[in-house]
């Protein structure tokens, strides 16, 4: 079987088949002529038969030429159909780093499954890792195989023990399908705050008291200001700097508004929180 293999490879130009068992499989009907007459019986003590399909005698038969080869060869991989996704553009030193994940398919959009890629780091210095697994090649440079599951699906962490930019590159059969970089530096990169939420909304005359709930992250950079918006986050108008808490007096009465509420850093504003609904009071 290994040098049908080899023979195989050669037939679909390519350097080598990976996980062939699934394809061996899939062509049960159509690479094999079916062995169903005989037996593995040699010393006469009756142990199997051969018959139609899969047998403990014959197996699924003998290899049918050029249908085997030709069930072999993987599908031609697509770049237009399929897909990659970089989690972050950074990451932070010593860390098991952003995922790269991919869905590989053929022109016809089917997964490409148990499909080998092969995926190489390279930075200036340090030591980098893929899935976690720091590497024992020279400074800098790191490279491994990664098989995509039955739906077509691959991904892998990239990490880095300075920071840098590291250069990550995928490959499929020799021919290079992704590239990308990710910038590690020591601590993590400030983000927007997470979603706060409406701690109390009582009714006022013509208005509300409104206080905020603090997120449970500030993305790394401190809460400048809180805001809250009654016409569907079409404008927001901001609580006073510093404050939680804020009382709105210039609203119809005997109205109902439906408010939310958002929490500002240097980076930006957060996702508007849960919306609760207050009616103003008319005395």
């Amino acid at each position: 079987m290994a040098s049908l293999l080899a023979v195989g490879a050669q037939a679909c130009d390519v350097s080598r088949l990976g996980f062939v068992n699934p394809s061996l499989y899939a062509m049960a009907a159509t690479g094999y002529n079916d062995v169903t007459t005989g037996n593995n019986d040699l010393f006469g003590i009756g142990v199997f038969a051969a018959g139609v399909g899969y047998d403990m005698a014959s197996g699924l038969g003998s290899p049918d030429g050029a249908a085997f080869f030709s069930g072999l060869c993987p599908e031609a991989f697509s770049a237009a159909k399929s897909t990659f996704l970089l989690s972050s553009a950074t990451g932070v030193v010593a860390t098991v780093g952003p995922t790269i994940s991919a869905t590989l398919r053929n022109a016809s959009g089917a997964p490409l499954a148990n499909t080998s890629i092969n995926v190489s780091a390279l930075a200036p210095s340090g030591v980098l890792s893929i899935d976690g697994v720091a590497s024992t090649q020279a400074q800098g440079s790191a490279a491994t195989t990664v098989t995509s599951n039955a739906s077509g699906v691959v991904a892998f962490t990239v990490g880095s023990s300075l920071a840098q930019a590291v250069n990550v590159a995928v490959s499929l059969d020799n021919e290079p399908i992704y590239s990308t970089t990710i910038t590690f530096s020591l601590v993590a990169a400030s983000t927007v705050p997470s979603t706060p939420a409406i701690k109390s909304l009582v009714p006022r005359v013509g208005g509300f008291t409104l206080a905020v709930r603090a997120p449970l992250s500030n993305g790394g950079s401190a809460i400048t200001a809180y805001q809250y918006s009654i016409n569907g986050g079409a404008t927001w108008a901001a609580f006073a700097r510093g404050s939680a808490t804020i009382v709105v007096t210039t609203l119809a009465k005997r109205h109902a508004y439906r408010v939310y509420v958002r929490a500002l850093n240097a980076e930006g504003a957060s996702v508007a929180s849960i919306s609760r609904v207050v009616v103003t009071r008319s005395k």
